[in-house]
């Protein structure tokens, strides 16, 4: 290990938190680094949320279509008969 008189104490503090110190100097020493983070690294789980599909508006939408069915036809039929007096 080349640094500073230090390194000791924070290697010996890495591990003690569940951490590692990986000492790269050539390109084997590398390769192990790259496996060694590979194993600990998360796996991805998927997690499956079902979530309940309720239309709470169709009931709504439904009766305005309805009146408007309904009251563009009466609009007119009114238009017709009694007109309009400004």
């Amino acid at each position: 290990m080349v640094g500073h008189r230090t390194t000791p104490r924070l290697i010996e503090l890495i591990r003690d938190y569940g951490g590692d110190y990986f000492d790269v100097t050539d390109e084997d020493s590398l390769a192990r680094a790259y496996e060694a983070i590979d194993e600990r690294e998360a796996v991805r789980m998927e997690m499956k949320h079902r979530a309940l599909k309720v239309p709470i508006y169709s009931r709504f939408l439904l009766l305005a279509m309805g009146l408007l069915i309904v009251g563009i036809p009466v609009g007119f039929a009114a238009e017709l008969f009694w007109g309009t007096s400004p």
